[in-house]
Formats: C-alpha cells, structure tokens, sequence
C-alpha cells in the first residue's frame, strides 16, 4: 500500500486539474504578465525621457560652442522667429516642422562677421531625432531670433514619464531672475518702462506660454541668450519673443 501523500500524487496526476484551479493559474498569470508588462513600459518611457534630456543637452552644447566661435547661434530651416506667437519652429522629418527640402538638418547655418557661411553640422553632424513622436505636432524644435542671438529648443508634446513642473531646468515656461514666472508678466514693447524703478513688475501674459500647468508639463525646452537693444526692457521684450514661445 502506498502511503497517504503519494496516492493523492498519483491520483491527483492521473485526473489532472480541475476547472477552477486551471482558472487561479491562469489568473494568477495574467496578473504576473500584466505587472511584468507594465514595469517594462515606465521603464521604456524613463529611457525616452532620459535620452530627450541628453540630446537636448548635447543640441544646447554645440550651439554654444558655434556661437562662441562664429558670434550668433544658426537659423533653422524654417526660418527666423521675428514676432511673438509666430508658429515658426524648424524640426524632425515626420512632423509639422519638417524642412521644406526634407533634410534632416533642422539647425542649418549662420553667416559669420566676415561674411563666411558657417555649417551647425561642423559641431553636430546628424541631428538627434526624438526618439517617439506624438503625432505631427511633436518631436525635436528649435527656433532662434533674426539676428541670432536668442534660441529655443524642445521636445514638443513628448515627454512620456514625467510631468514638467515650472521649477524645472527643461520646463516651457518657468521660472526666471527677473520675475516670479517666466512670460507671465513681460514687457508690452520694446519702449515699455518698468513702474517704480521696479524691472518686470508688468506686462501681459505671452502664448504659448500662459497655458496651463498641465498642457506644459509634456514639453522639455532649453533655451540661451539675450537679444540686442537700446534698454534693458527692449532686449527683455526682444527676448522674450523666442523664450515665451
């Protein structure tokens, strides 16, 4: 006679499971499957973003070192930012900031003090591209100002991990020396005067980036600069035309 354990081995092996309990497995693996699954995604998402970060860093060097050799940052391929709220980002194949001629090259060239035409490719040869867009209005952007003095560059629409707050060092719109809040109270003109002696004490609020928090926090941006002019609020406002974009 066998013992006790081992009959209710043999018996259980030769009936197999039952119903129910092939249903608790499958449960139980669908559970595991689904954690597994989901831990894989943030951790692709945290490595999208990371790699967001670094390009845009890695953008922001080369651009500093070209204008400290050639004396301005490059134009983008869609041309200068002149007037605020104009929609003129230069970006990746794909989205809505392609480069009319289709080159992967959204950061192109400037033309130096002796009137030399200067390649960005010469400290950037392939431009990063984001690594997930999300749609046409997304991906790698820049924009700079006519005389090249003041630039910005993004990850529009794309960060998929974290929420951007306002204290951030890649938020849109946050904070700043010279205000409590980046283009929330900006210079009107180039002639406005501060109040009281007071130096950003006014102003209006700028688009995009008097949005909300919430429709900011998916953009990284950088940004570097400060435009000419006859008074410290003429070069803030001139600024700000490319900054509060």
């Amino acid at each position: 006679m066998c013992d006790i354990l081992r009959c209710m081995f043999k018996s259980r092996f030769k009936i197999g499971f039952t119903l129910v309990e092939m249903l608790v497995v499958m449960t139980i693996l669908s559970v595991l499957i689904a954690v597994i699954s989901s831990n894989f995604i943030e951790a692709d998402r945290q490595k999208n973003d990371a790699k967001r970060k670094a390009d845009l860093r890695n953008i922001q060097s080369a651009l500093e070192l070209f204008k400290n050799k050639y004396g301005k940052y490059p134009k983008g391929c869609n041309g200068a930012t002149t007037a605020l709220d104009q929609n003129n980002w230069s970006g990746q194949s794909g989205t809505s900031y392609a480069c009319p001629s289709g080159s992967e090259q959204y950061i192109t060239e400037a033309v130096d003090s002796e009137g030399n035409t200067r390649s960005f490719a010469e400290f950037m040869p392939v431009l990063p591209k984001d690594p997930k867009l999300n749609g046409a209005d997304s991906g790698y952007v820049y924009t700079v100002n006519a005389e090249g003095t003041v630039y910005k560059i993004m990850a529009l629409n794309t960060v998929e991990a974290e929420v951007v707050a306002d204290t951030s060092v890649f938020t849109r719109c946050g904070v700043m020396i010279d205000d409590a809040n980046e283009c929330i109270n900006v210079p009107d003109s180039a002639s406005h005067a501060p109040i009281n002696g007071v130096y950003n004490d006014r102003g209006g609020s700028k688009s995009p980036c008097n949005g909300t928090a919430a429709s900011l926090s998916n953009d990284y941006a950088l940004k570097g600069g400060y435009a000419n002019g006859d008074s410290m609020r003429a070069r803030e406002y001139y600024s700000d035309i490319i900054r509060c974009k």
